[in-house]
């Protein structure tokens, strides 16, 4: 085996036993009564019928609050918005089933960690839910200014609530969080330059 391959393997070790010791910080050590409330209201959305419960109320707050804020060009709006959405999920499902990693529960054993309210095994990378909760964010941040604050702080606290309760390495979240804001900043970029001034 080369240098350049053994490099290469080093700090991918090194990566993931950062990864999964981040993990551990925030799922297990930091736990207290306080977050099991707080994300336990959150969780509860997310049961295995409805998986994107707490998000699809997200989104249609983000479609009222759009609408609202210029009748005149807000249904084009709202159409890239769900366009935006729609093109970022099926990257991320696409990713899902490349990589197909194991989740925290599978790895560590769930009996080992704080899992909240679902149990989840399988298609870790990239987190689904810091993906639209980005792709949301970065949009409404772009176009209307004074939720923006909101918005980070959801988008922040759904990526936590993601790995304190289980689901989610930190870095699925990253780069989930990475895909949502990239694709919804190319998404305004072009529609600006062909379509119309979003914002």
């Amino acid at each position: 085996m080369g240098i350049n391959k053994l490099c290469i393997l080093f700090v991918l070790n090194n990566i993931k036993t950062l990864d999964h010791n981040t993990f551990i910080l925030i799922n297990s050590k930091l736990k207290c009564k306080l977050l099991d409330f707080c994300f336990t209201l959150q969780s509860i959305f997310d049961s295995k019928k409805f998986n994107l419960g707490f998000i699809i109320i997200l989104i249609l707050l983000s479609i009222f609050i759009l609408w609202k804020n210029n009748k005149k060009t807000s249904i084009i709006t709202i159409i890239v918005f769900i366009s935006t959405l729609f093109i970022s999920s099926i990257t991320v499902y696409v990713l899902k089933n490349i990589f197909r990693r194991e989740r925290p529960a599978m790895v560590f054993n769930d009996k080992n960690i704080n899992i909240l309210f679902e149990k989840r095994y399988k298609n870790s990378f990239p987190s689904g839910h810091s993906q639209i909760a980005f792709t949301i964010c970065f949009f409404m941040f772009k176009t209307i200014k004074k939720y923006k604050k909101w918005y980070i702080m959801l988008a922040l606290f759904i990526c936590l609530e993601r790995i304190y309760t289980g689901n989610h390495f930190p870095s699925d979240v990253i780069v989930g969080a990475l895909i949502g804001t990239f694709l919804s900043y190319i998404t305004i970029k072009i529609t600006k330059k062909y379509i119309y001034q979003i914002s």
